[in-house]
């Protein structure tokens, strides 16, 4: 699933991303929701909606909310396998290698 408000917007992005997964032939395993996103309530569902061995790419990663989100999973999910910045210098990924998170329920790091 992705979330881009600007996605379609002639001024921003014309549907380039969208064009994209068409031309590469994903654009039947991927769902577009044109709507502002909150980005830490996207990444807790959207982890736990994900299966193992998925992608959760986060763009922007410059951006202070984005980078706590980062922090947070980084620091608290250890079922998430960390990548390092991918082709563009503002987004990170994360792969899902477990369903289950190995820590107890009351384990939290600070971020």
């Amino acid at each position: 699933m992705g979330k881009d408000p600007f996605q379609t917007h002639p001024e921003h992005w014309d549907s380039v991303g969208i064009s994209n997964l068409h031309r590469a032939n994903l654009s039947s395993y991927f769902e577009y929701l044109e709507v502002p996103s909150e980005v830490f309530i996207d990444f807790f569902y959207g982890i736990r909606i994900l299966q193992n061995g998925g992608f959760i790419v986060l763009d922007d990663a410059d951006l202070p909310s984005v980078l706590k989100v980062i922090e947070y999973a980084q620091n608290n999910l250890h079922n998430l396998q960390p990548f390092p910045p991918g082709c563009f210098d503002h987004t990170f990924t994360f792969r899902k290698i477990s369903s289950q998170d190995p820590r107890p329920w009351y384990s939290h790091a600070l971020f």
